[in-house]
């Protein structure tokens, strides 16, 4: 023991600069969690869950159900960890490996509200373009009212792993700094 605090001294003595202490102060239990409670309905979301069945594609496509507008158009979507952005093919989709997948249609919802900003990604596997609206999205039992989203009008740079995919758009879960066209929840 006496060896230890003695390499402790020397090794401090030894550098370069003055020791320094940090006071540490736990905060009770009942702090935290009444802090985090705060927090948690100042966002909306206390007592609010849901769960979403995530299917497996040969473990390379990881994918879910969400729907969108007061119709609940369905879409299997990606939930990415690496994106903030939300986005589905659009109605006037025009580009052929958007075929097969179900297409959000506007004029279908209720909720529906125009934004029009013009949106274009480009991930590792390829780009899509298209322009942004805002609807109520559900994902797992949850409804998330005036959520904004890109409807793709060209998926053509997502070549044949779109086209073949199982997936029908991209739902980001990432910081909202990573999304293409800013906060994904401010419309711009």
């Amino acid at each position: 023991m006496k060896f230890t605090s003695a390499l402790f001294a020397l090794s401090a003595l030894s550098g370069a600069s003055a020791l320094v202490r940090m006071p540490m102060k736990k905060r009770s239990d009942s702090e935290y969690l009444a802090n985090r409670r705060q927090v948690l309905s100042e966002k909306e979301l206390l007592g609010a869950s849901g769960n979403v069945v995530i299917n497996n594609y040969e473990n390379a496509q990881y994918y879910g159900e969400i729907s969108l507008g007061s119709d609940e158009q369905k879409f299997e979507v990606i939930f990415d960890t690496g994106s903030a952005n939300l986005w589905v093919a659009s109605k006037d989709c025009s580009s052929s490996n958007c075929r097969k997948h179900p297409k959000y249609d506007s004029s279908t919802s209720d909720s529906y509200a125009v934004n029009g900003t013009v949106f274009d990604i480009e991930y590792g596997s390829g780009a899509c373009t298209g322009f942004l609206s805002q609807d109520t999205l559900q994902v797992g039992g949850l409804e998330l009212p005036e959520q904004i989203f890109a409807e793709i009008t060209d998926a053509g740079g997502m070549g044949a792993g779109y086209a073949l995919g199982k997936f029908d758009g991209i739902l980001g879960l990432a910081f909202d700094e990573l999304a293409v066209c800013g906060d994904p929840n401010d419309g711009g």
